[in-house]
């Protein structure tokens, strides 16, 4: 009887996540759902941009490599 349970749990769980992945739709690209004010937005050099020092240090290192 234990095992018969045990089965059916997993057959129900095979289902639904069956179910769910059929419901996403995986080639579609991610879209932010957050609205972006464009008119805030202004352009920047890259040289302007802050930059935190650990990334400074691996770009050296990995143009280095």
């Amino acid at each position: 009887m234990r095992m018969k349970t045990v089965s059916l749990t997993a057959a129900f769980l095979l289902a639904g996540a069956t179910v769910a992945s059929a419901g996403c739709n995986w080639s579609k690209d991610v879209v932010a759902q957050t609205p972006v004010d464009h008119g805030k937005m202004t352009r920047v050099e890259v040289a302007e941009a802050p930059v935190d020092a650990w990334l400074i240090e691996y770009l050296e290192a990995w143009q280095n490599a």
